[in-house]
């Protein structure tokens, strides 16, 4: 027997315990099953699969305030030593108010890296710092996964969110055609999903304009859906993307998976899609590393935050950059959303205005 699916009887569990017997949940067949292939059973593996964790779930926090950092209390990073990255480049301030909530959770910061280095924060994956720490079996993880660590005051494999592992050195071969809006994700979701469709290749197209071929939807509700009846878009919710990143291939829109659209559903949902860790070991040796195509709006985008943390030393450059992202992503996407709400609200009254007439005519 190699794997035993796990059916919560401890007499069955202990036996396997036992016998080093791994046991996962049933999970692992089924995503085994629906992608062709068997899966590293690492990911779904008890006393602690990664895949599954209802007391501490993979929430997502955008990149934290100073006065964020500055609240945390949890021993959440208890007897971690961390080690940043040589591409990882941030702000001389933040980066302090950030060590010291590292030191407050209880982790050391190392200026080197050496074999007490517990845990490494990388941006991108696939370097020869990345490979070297895959090597040393280190926790290899994103800028955001070490904020949201902190934010949640628990600690989940960087593994468990796509984005809380380092991100790929480019994009996905065919995604680079296409262009991608969002429709009925609010709040930290849709920034989730706007840097992910940035980082998988395409292009992120804010408007829905003319040159759209994707809507990552939430809500039939909204303006830009009614407008797909009309248009040669393809609808689809976000799960398309998200197994799109972690499998690393274009995948098909037509697929029943990607097609419900619920009401006020499917937001909650964003960030639950896990990484992987049989495709990440590929990314970790030259001989297996996935094809990817460099493009560089996304370079500016991955390399930019809201703090103006960018990578680029001078800082004339840096502005022009974080204006020129602002400008064309940011801020269009910005009043896209606003629009969204004021058409919500409009259809919501009007419905509202509808039912009354009708509760007085009846009366």
């Amino acid at each position: 027997m190699e794997h035993s699916i796990y059916l919560y009887k401890k007499a069955q569990y202990k036996h396997c315990i036992d016998h080093r017997i791994p046991v996962v949940l049933p999970q692992w067949l089924d995503d085994s099953l629906r992608w062709m292939e068997k899966l590293d059973s690492r990911a779904y593996q008890f006393p602690t699969p990664i895949v599954y964790n209802p007391t501490k779930p993979p929430t997502l926090f955008s990149y934290p305030t100073l006065e964020h950092l500055t609240n945390n209390i949890g021993q959440t990073l208890i007897d971690q030593i961390i080690y940043f990255g040589t591409e990882i480049h941030i702000k001389d301030d933040f980066k302090s108010r950030l060590v010291q909530s590292i030191k407050r959770a209880g982790g050391t910061v190392s200026t080197e890296y050496n074999p007490q280095v517990t845990i490494v924060i990388l941006k991108y994956r696939s370097t020869p710092e990345a490979i070297q720490a895959f090597e040393d079996r280190k926790w290899i993880a994103s800028l955001w996964w070490l904020t949201n660590t902190l934010a949640r005051e628990y600690m989940l494999s960087p593994l468990s969110t796509l984005l809380d592992y380092p991100l790929p050195p480019g994009g996905i071969p065919g995604m680079e055609h296409l262009s991608i809006s969002i429709t009925g994700y609010k709040n930290i979701a849709r920034d989730f999903l706007r840097r992910l469709i940035i980082h998988t290749g395409a292009v992120f197209n804010p408007l829905m304009d003319s040159n759209a071929t994707h809507l990552i939807c939430g809500s039939k509700k909204s303006e830009k859906y009614k407008e797909t009846c009309h248009r040669d878009i393809k609808v689809v919710n976000h799960l398309w993307l998200e197994e799109t990143f972690m499998l690393w291939k274009v995948l098909d829109c037509r697929n029943e998976r990607y097609s419900y659209i619920g009401e006020d559903v499917l937001n909650q949902m964003v960030g639950r899609t896990h990484l992987l860790q049989n495709k990440l070991d590929l990314w970790m040796n030259p001989q297996t590393m996935p094809d990817y195509l460099k493009s560089k709006h996304a370079y500016e985008v991955i390399n930019m935050d809201e703090k103006g943390s960018v990578d680029i030393v001078k800082p004339r450059k840096a502005a022009l950059k974080a204006i020129r992202v602002l400008n064309s992503i940011v801020m269009p996407d910005a009043n896209a959303y606003e629009k969204e709400l004021r058409s919500a609200h409009s259809s919501s009254k009007k419905n509202a205005d509808i039912a009354s007439q009708r509760k007085k005519q009846k009366t």
